[in-house]
């Protein structure tokens, strides 16, 4: 059986002592600062005109509470600012970080950045995503998940919950079955497009007609460049294009990434252009 008083963890402080009356007031604790070192603080600042002040003048230097790292107390919103940082020392592309950002912002903090991660339980965490699908789609509610995930990866690593509180949420949504247009359609779009003056203002038309042609995302066919298109070049009766991935950062605006969505720059994926949208590229 042990017995005497528990030994302090690493990094934390025992109860404050304090004796003496104003103006002679002082305080003082037991603080723990490695794993094998205990010391006791008497520090001549801890003296003060009243026990209260000695007792905060008498935390041990860099075991304020606030510093004391993740724990079962710390808010969501703490933990997510962690995260955010840890991320932004990745090598993630700036297009992820950014999007990360904007999910933590928008829509994991307004429901739960308030909660303590002790009140974070599964049942909660699974209201908050699945609110998140029912109003902003599966695909955002997947990825508040996936975020949510590495955050409370995070407080485990750092022992402030047992599990994390997210490892079995589901996002409950009915996929839409996707149908792709017909030729008529497309072709009655671009029509309508090319005769409506606001799109027309907007340049909406040839930026359709290129999706349609190509089947690429939006980012990618703003990204094209002069040096990306090959219109004399006869690949699989069409001619060449070579989409990159292009997204906007912040503080940066429009940037060209080196490569597309997924793939290394050696692994640049090449299309057939159709004869039809040649014409439109080169009166551009």
């Amino acid at each position: 059986m042990s017995r005497g008083r528990p030994r302090l963890d690493v990094g934390t402080f025992g109860r404050i002592s304090s004796r003496g009356v104003p103006p002679n007031a002082k305080a003082w604790c037991r603080f723990r600062i490695s794993m094998d070192t205990l010391a006791s603080s008497r520090r001549p600042g801890a003296v003060d005109s009243t026990r209260s002040n000695a007792s905060n003048a008498s935390w041990p230097s860099g075991l304020l509470p606030q510093t004391r790292g993740i724990t079962a107390d710390t808010r969501v919103s703490v933990l997510a600012a962690d995260w955010l940082a840890d991320t932004e020392r990745g090598e993630l592309a700036e297009n992820t970080k950014r999007r990360y950002r904007e999910v933590v912002e928008s829509y994991v903090l307004p429901p739960v950045g308030g909660l303590t991660l002790r009140e974070c339980t599964p049942h909660r965490m699974n209201t908050a995503v699945q609110a998140i699908a029912d109003t902003r789609g599966a695909a955002t509610a997947k990825l508040s998940r996936s975020v949510l995930s590495g955050m409370f990866a995070i407080a485990f690593a750092n022992g402030a919950v047992p599990t994390s509180p997210v490892r079995d949420v589901k996002v409950v949504s009915k996929r839409p079955t996707p149908r792709a247009m017909s030729i008529e359609e497309v072709r009655d779009l671009l029509v309508a497009l090319r005769a409506d003056e606001r799109s027309v203002r907007a340049d909406l038309p040839d930026l359709v007609s290129f999706l349609a042609a190509t089947g690429v995302r939006i980012g990618e066919a703003l990204a094209v460049r002069w040096a990306d298109l090959d219109l004399a070049r006869r690949r699989r009766g069409g001619d060449g294009h070579d989409p990159r991935n292009g997204g906007e950062v912040e503080r940066a605006g429009l940037v060209i990434q080196a490569h597309g969505k997924g793939k290394a720059e050696d692994q640049a994926l090449v299309l057939a252009l159709p004869r039809w949208v040649v014409p439109m590229l080169m009166a551009r």
